[in-house]
């Protein structure tokens, strides 16, 4: 398994386990993990267009679903509210250069995505309440990157 996709299946256990945390400490220790692995991220898509250099992959792809929900339902329902992927500038750039390719954006439907995550816990969300929340008009500003 290589390190990128040893940190994505690092960074969706912790995204879990701070989720349903059953205590502070394991709370604790899923939030700094989760932002330990983001920060990592956007340390190595500084210098490159995709998690692997200059080609499109799996983890990619993998990692964009995590991108897609993070500000909108992580950042809130599970607490992980230290950064938004928006306040990073690589990793929102890239977030938003997958977003604008086609294969992406075709599939993707942010408020769809957003009410399945809210609803699909009856005992964390027992009223159905869908937050209205947060501006999404800022995945359609255009991407630096390019693919070289």
């Amino acid at each position: 398994m290589s390190e990128i996709n040893k940190n994505l299946s690092e960074l969706k256990n912790a995204i879990r386990e701070a989720s349903y945390a059953e205590d502070q400490k394991q709370y604790e220790e899923a939030y700094h993990t989760v932002f330990r692995i983001l920060d990592g991220f956007e340390e190595n898509l500084k210098d490159q267009t995709f998690l692997e250099g200059n080609a499109l992959t799996d983890s990619d792809r993998e990692f964009y679903e995590i991108l897609i929900r993070f500000d909108t339902v992580y950042y809130f329902r599970s607490g992980l509210n230290q950064k938004r992927i928006s306040e990073y500038e690589n990793l929102w750039d890239y977030a938003r250069f997958l977003y604008s390719l086609p294969e992406f954006k075709s599939v993707t439907d942010p408020e769809k995505i957003k009410a399945e995550e809210y609803l699909k816990d009856p005992e964390y969300n027992p009223l159905k309440i869908i937050p209205s929340g947060p501006d999404l008009s800022g995945w359609d500003i255009p991407s630096k990157r390019v693919v070289s």
